[in-house]
């Protein structure tokens, strides 16, 4: 309201001033005028660009569906610094393949760390599609520099959650079973909340 009040007042101003000034000082009056809204014009709309651009940067959450998944499951692994943790209820040779396994050999080679707990059965004597003895003992063997253990892989048991934390960064989780499923047979929907949220991460 204040911004329109002043608006008038200064066409007022420019109106009554006109009456009295010649003309080619009316001209460069009107010129200076109009500079003068148009800058003003230019900052309202900086201000309102800015406010938009710290909400994206700011975002909270961000819904991924389909195909788009996957692609930022595995953009994630060169955005991790400290540590990834991967919640999955099952783990197969398909999908922790070599391209998986390098990936996480470049995490541990950067001194970070993986952490991975899966198993959907009370016990893993009762486990179904258990991965095979050939991709732990790969897992297993996936060190840092040093010769120290990389990958830090827990059978939790009784779960059916799916989730990943990229250090504290976010969080993403939803259907999706990150460490059994590539999205490319047997196409279903799915969908992954990715929560930016610092708190909650």
């Amino acid at each position: 309201m204040e911004g329109k009040i002043e608006d008038f007042q200064q066409k007022r101003w420019l109106v009554n001033t006109n009456r009295i000034l010649p003309k080619d000082k009316k001209k460069q009056l009107y010129n200076d005028y109009k500079t003068h809204v148009n800058e003003e014009k230019q900052k309202s709309l900086k201000t309102l660009l800015n406010k938009q651009l710290a909400n994206v940067n700011n975002k909270v959450i961000e819904t991924l569906r389909g195909p788009e998944i996957r692609t930022e499951f595995l953009k994630c692994f060169d955005e991790v610094n400290r540590e990834i943790i991967i919640i999955s209820p099952w783990i197969n040779d398909h999908v922790v393949d070599a391209a998986m396994l390098k990936r996480f050999q470049n995490i541990v080679n950067r001194g970070a760390a993986v952490y991975i707990g899966w198993g959907i059965a009370k016990n893993i004597e009762n486990q179904d599609k258990k991965p095979s003895n050939e991709l732990m003992k790969q897992i297993y063997a996936i060190a840092n520099k040093e010769g120290y253990p990389g990958i830090y892989i827990y059978y939790i048991g009784n779960h059916h959650d799916k989730e990943v934390l990229i250090d504290e960064k976010y969080h993403m989780l939803g259907s999706f079973n990150w460490l059994s499923y590539r999205g490319e047979y047997n196409i279903r929907h799915e969908s992954v909340n990715k929560i930016y949220d610092k708190g909650h991460v």
